[in-house]
């Protein structure tokens, strides 16, 4: 069975464009995710409004 991780992604690499609806996690963290050629990225909106990109990618 596969295994999925989340990798950061450099800021500044993705903008979003037309993300799904947010999705209000645990802990006051926000996500929403898109697909770019085939590839899952993820938007990670921290409480302190910290915003990372991280793809996920299947591991070895």
């Amino acid at each position: 069975m596969a295994r999925w991780l989340l990798e950061a992604k450099p800021k500044g690499v993705l903008e979003p464009l037309d993300p799904t609806p947010v999705v209000r996690l645990a802990g006051g963290l926000t996500q929403r995710w898109r697909t770019v050629n085939g590839k899952v990225h993820v938007q990670v909106i921290y409480p302190d409004n910290r915003i990372e990109w991280y793809q996920l990618v299947e591991e070895a």
